[in-house]
């Protein structure tokens, strides 16, 4: 391994890394293994070029399948995840195993392992801006989706890749691949180029090109915007398998003017139901108190007024106050609950509770991560306001302990 220097320490189980393991993008998985959420901090990158095989099982504390993210819980700690969930309805209280090939990336309070999403992320309007990403492949051929859109003026694109033994280039027009299908057998067969589709758009980023018709669709040999039919308010989708000549981690590069998106492979994580989790005793936190030597995220039962509440489809967002303190708060299922039955009223809550660092150094209650409406309790009744007042007081369950279904 050359431009690495590794040095491990073996610390309860887990592996605390005291100098990068990131600069040599060769790195192979298998030369690590994160069988513990402790290794996730201590090898996350902003910026990741290094991927690892990931082998951690756990219980689930919060999920919230919409965004892709649960909370996993083991003997060395508690963390949010996101990943690809491959339309798997993931649970509280479940026993789960995550196992595959990835990268690990902080994402806000928790850490995205592998893909999801885009692999690089180049939107808005801009100059010729280059952004990267990258993504573990098998040696072989993987789907590749590339969108671009030009609001005004000049544009450009330009798409390239590197890998284990592969100097970074121009994707060359003999590892692109499209479909086509033989119309006398039917059968469909990979022959060299790109299928692309044609799109007129309005605004400031890349729209869902899924919701728009095409006005031109066409092949081509490469990343080519000569196809396009207009030279503004346009955007362009090519799709089709690009060919990696090894397996290794893949870092992939879009320049462009303006905005571009870049998708490339198949999940390399999966998820497994392995049982049922058990869950502690919540710990009562009050909003705004100092945590001091304490975990970032730990198991809490919280007490504050709403104050604010939106409903949105990947959940529910509230805000809650106690003197002039703060906490926000997500509930991924928001069935049996509205932010008319909320707003104002006094709640108890128990869920995650993620830290929040204070301008003066200070960890405090900075996010509660909610499963549904099990797991708060109204502790106020509403504001009178005629016969029917009370009508919704007993739409929620009274929460004196966890749920027996968690734990």
């Amino acid at each position: 391994m050359t431009g690495c220097r590794l040095i491990l320490l073996i610390l309860g189980g887990g592996l605390a890394v005291s100098e990068s393991l990131l600069a040599d993008q060769t790195l192979a998985p298998q030369s690590l293994v994160v069988t513990n959420v402790l290794q996730l901090a201590q090898l996350s990158s902003s910026n990741p070029n290094a991927s690892y095989s990931v082998r951690l099982e756990g219980g689930v504390w919060w999920a919230n399948p919409a965004q892709g993210k649960l909370v996993l819980h083991d003997e060395s700690g508690t963390e949010e995840l996101e990943m690809d969930l491959q339309g798997q309805s993931v649970q509280v209280g479940q026993r789960v195993r995550v196992a595959g090939e990835g990268t690990i990336t902080r994402r806000g309070a928790g850490f995205k392992i592998g893909v999801h999403g885009p692999v690089v992320d180049n939107n808005g309007v801009h100059g010729m801006i280059e952004k990267s990403g990258a993504v573990y492949l098998k040696a072989g051929r993987h789907p590749i989706r590339v969108e671009w859109f030009n609001g005004v003026e000049k544009c450009g694109l330009e798409v390239n890749y590197e890998g284990p033994s592969l100097p970074k280039q121009r994707i060359p027009d003999s590892a692109l691949f499209r479909t086509q299908t033989n119309g006398a057998g039917g059968t469909n067969n990979l022959v060299n180029g790109l299928d692309y589709r044609c799109y007129e758009v309005t605004g400031e980023v890349l729209p869902d090109l899924s919701q728009l018709t095409a006005v031109k669709t066409g092949t081509t040999a490469n990343f080519d915007l000569s196809v396009v039919n207009r030279a503004e308010h346009v955007a362009l989708e090519f799709a089709g398998h690009v060919e990696v000549p090894g397996d290794g981690l893949y870092i992939f590069h879009t320049k462009s003017d303006d905005g571009s998106r870049l998708f490339v492979g198949a999940p390399a994580l999966r998820l497994e139901l392995t049982g049922q989790a058990a869950f502690p005793q919540p710990r009562q936190i009050a909003i705004g108190q100092t945590l001091r030597g304490e975990k970032d995220g730990q198991w809490a039962r919280v007490e504050g007024k709403v104050t604010f509440v939106k409903q949105q489809p990947d959940g529910l967002y509230l805000e809650m106050s106690a003197g002039a303190g703060r906490i926000r708060a997500e509930v991924a299922d928001s069935t049996g609950l509205s932010p008319e039955l909320l707003l104002n009223r006094r709640v108890r809550a128990v869920g995650f509770c993620q830290s929040a660092d204070t301008t003066d150094g200070q960890k405090i209650p900075g996010v509660l991560l909610i499963s549904g409406s099990k797991e708060i309790e109204l502790i106020e009744p509403p504001p009178e306001s005629g016969p029917s007042a009370n009508i919704n007081a007993g739409e929620l369950p009274l929460l004196t302990t966890p749920p027996e279904s968690i734990g």
